[in-house]
């Protein structure tokens, strides 16, 4: 049995939620997105990669961190409800 690591590129990753993922280029960087809403970068990179949704109490920090270009709506459709006027 061949105990060597296999060498080439590592598997890419998936992203689970776009807007995160938006987000994230927008303020520079996961590190600096995990500041913002005070938690580690790990929890955002699992949000990014892992589940697809982030817990609701975290979604206005993001938008307000974004400066309102990232909605809530785009964040967490299932809750939050965009609102349309005629």
């Amino acid at each position: 049995m061949d105990l060597r690591k296999k060498r080439g590129r590592p598997a890419q990753k998936t992203v689970k939620n776009i807007a995160l993922q938006r987000a994230v280029v927008l303020v520079r960087g996961v590190k600096k997105l995990a500041l913002e809403l005070g938690v580690h970068p790990n929890n955002v990179s699992d949000w990014l990669y892992r589940e697809p949704k982030i817990p609701a109490h975290h979604v206005q920090k993001v938008v307000q961190a974004t400066r309102g270009l990232i909605k809530a709506e785009e964040l967490r459709p299932d809750i939050f409800i965009p609102l349309e006027f005629s």
